[in-house]
């Protein structure tokens, strides 16, 4: 009994290692996807902030 709980708490621990090294690699993924759009996100906030500027809005001043 106690080299099949050794077997089982083996398995187990295996199972455990390759669940997270597949959320790890799914986070990893997903990482690389949001740093993308964060830098589209950046881009297009200094067009918008450049925009206002060539209108002479103050993208800092309290909305009217």
């Amino acid at each position: 009994r106690a080299g099949r709980a050794k077997g089982r708490e083996r398995e187990l621990i295996l199972e455990a290692i390759a669940i997270n090294a597949r959320l790890r690699e799914q986070v990893r993924e997903k990482l690389t996807v949001l740093r993308g759009f964060q830098r589209e996100l950046d881009v297009t906030a200094g067009r918008y902030r450049q925009f206002g500027a060539d209108r002479g809005i103050d993208p800092d001043a309290e909305p009217a």
